[in-house]
């Protein structure tokens, strides 16, 4: 999640309307919700799985900016061969976000992996007209976040709760 001023603009997306409902199974416990990434058309870390970890294997902060580093290969069992995220804050208002990944073996010697990633947005999202960034408003905070590598982006747009196999997965009071 990200704030800005105390107001999200990148957020854990989903309701949590009740505990175990098909909403909350279904999306918001899934990684699409988490901004983060999921691989080969939206597989991502197991629900309920609680060995699958990751940690944290750098952190740094001074008056100009902060950094940490985490590994998340492990909570994707063996779908990633490397999953390094680097966030990294500049004051007072900049973020960059980077992700390093790469296929796992048995990927490779099939050709490799595609990789998803997610954002969420309350706001509104519009997609740069290169598709290689969104543009993300809500009320009076804005994000913008451009994807440098790969040079080929094909972005994705859903306005309902869903992965990427566009089923949606209405709050149980939106049925």
């Amino acid at each position: 999640m990200i704030e800005v001023g105390g107001e999200e603009i990148a957020w854990k997306s989903g309701y949590y309307d009740t505990y175990g409902s098909t909403h909350h199974q279904n999306f918001s416990k899934t990684t699409p919700a988490h901004n983060t990434i999921t691989v080969d058309n939206g597989i991502g870390q197991p629900i309920n799985q609680f060995d699958a970890d990751g940690r944290i294997t750098m952190f740094l902060t001074n008056t100009d900016m902060s950094a940490a580093v985490g590994e998340g290969a492990d909570a994707y069992w063996g779908k990633l061969g490397k999953y390094d995220r680097t966030l990294v804050y500049l004051r007072p208002d900049s973020y960059i976000v980077i992700d390093n990944l790469a296929a796992s073996d048995m990927k490779k010697q099939q050709g490799g992996s595609t990789f998803e990633w997610w954002i969420n947005c309350m706001g509104t999202i519009d997609v740069h007209e290169d598709h290689k960034g969104v543009y993300l408003e809500n009320n009076t905070v804005a994000l913008d976040a451009r994807v440098q590598y790969p040079e080929k982006v094909t972005p994705y747009y859903s306005n309902i709760f869903s992965g990427t196999d566009l089923v949606d997965w209405p709050t149980d009071d939106r049925k």
